[in-house]
């Protein structure tokens, strides 16, 4: 699985970032933050079949050649090896919450700090 990345200029897509294998085993799911008006720093969530929660900020260098942004792998988060599911961001951006088997974790999104993990004993079945 190959993830892309566009953005919008003068009306017209452009590919600023191809990543071959973000996750081992495939991507789970996929998340952009919600955007801060104060703050227009853009990250995006991903899970995969590798057990990983990974966070991608964008790198921007200007060269003679113009501006360049493109993604790059920012943290990776795992949790006890479990199987990595689905993603989310808080309303406000601030946490991400990502499923791992049966357990729901939450993390901060600015530095990637592990907040809370829950469970309930009755429910076994991975969150889907």
């Amino acid at each position: 699985m190959i993830l892309y990345t566009y953005f919008l200029i003068l009306s017209r897509y452009k590919l600023n970032t191809s990543i071959d294998w973000p996750h081992e085993n495939g991507m789970n799911g996929l998340k952009i933050q919600p955007i801060d008006e104060q703050d227009l720093t853009l990250i995006a969530a991903s899970t995969g079949g590798d057990c990983k929660l990974k966070i991608w900020g964008i790198v921007s260098d200007a060269s003679l050649h113009g501006k360049s942004e493109w993604w790059n792998c920012e943290a990776v988060c795992e949790f006890r090896n479990l199987p990595a599911g689905p993603v989310s961001f808080s309303s406000d951006g601030s946490v991400i919450a990502a499923a791992f088997g049966h357990v729901l974790t939450t993390w901060t999104s600015e530095n990637q700090e592990m907040k809370s993990s829950l469970c309930h004993s009755n429910l076994p079945d991975k969150i889907e």
